[in-house]
This record gives C-alpha cells, sequence and structure tokens, in this order.
C-alpha cells in the first residue's frame, strides 16, 4: 500500500457550488475535509459572499488526482465522470453535468491563498466581533 503525498492546494469555488464542493471535497480526502469552503468571500470583503476558499495541506490521494487543476502553472484535465461515479457511490446524486459545471468554475492549484484571491479579485469577508 503506497502512503498519499502530502501536497498544497487552495481551492475556490462559486458561492452557488458550495455545497457540492463541499461533498466533492469529503468524497476525495474523507473526514480532513470537514469544514472545508467555509470561508466565505467577495470582491469588496463585505457580504454578500460570492465564493468560498479552502487552502492547506491535503493528500494526493488517486481521487485528488481526478479533479481539474493547475499544478506547477500546467493544467491538469478533470476526470468528471469519474468524480460523479465517486459522488453517486456516497450518496450524492449530482448528474454530470452539475459536477462538470462546479469544477470548471472552480479555481484548483498548489499557489498560495492571497495571491489566488489577488487574482481572482476576492478577498475574505470581514465581519465584526462583537462581545
Amino acid at each position: 500500500m503506497t502512503t498519499p503525498v502530502n501536497v498544497f492546494r487552495t481551492l475556490v469555488c462559486d458561492a452557488a457550488d458550495q455545497t457540492i464542493m463541499q461533498e466533492t471535497a469529503l468524497v476525495t480526502w474523507g473526514d480532513p475535509a470537514i469544514g472545508m469552503f467555509t470561508v466565505g468571500c467577495s470582491p469588496t470583503g463585505a457580504l454578500p459572499i460570492t465564493q468560498y476558499i479552502s487552502t492547506g495541506i491535503v493528500d494526493e490521494t488517486p481521487r485528488a488526482q481526478q479533479l481539474p487543476a493547475v499544478i506547477n502553472g500546467q493544467p491538469v484535465a478533470g476526470q468528471y465522470a469519474a468524480i460523479r461515479a465517486n459522488l453517486v457511490a456516497a450518496g450524492y446524486p449530482y448528474s454530470l453535468g452539475q459536477v462538470r459545471s462546479a469544477l470548471t468554475a472552480s479555481d484548483i492549484s498548489d499557489v498560495d491563498p492571497w495571491t489566488v484571491m489577488a487574482d481572482l479579485g476576492i478577498q475574505p469577508i470581514q465581519t465584526p466581533i462583537t462581545p
């Protein structure tokens, strides 16, 4: 059995795709993915949320290698039918079109989150903390 390699990834999805991307992350990485896509972003840093971002170390599992991404500046094609099959097997009955649409609209790379947010013109939502 091969031990998965830990890799750094930044993932950004449209707000409308939050649920499908959270479920894709769970099917891809299991319990360590709980809490992904919970940081809201927008062009102004104020509501409404337009995108969600997740960033950090993940396992480069065979399922993770199915995701479309840009790694070391090179595009990696997504294996949408395989991703959909993984989702359906886990009880998430998305169509191939829904999977392809959500992943195509997402930004998955090995670039740091600050550069990705600058490139996309977004920033984290800043909410005041009240006692």
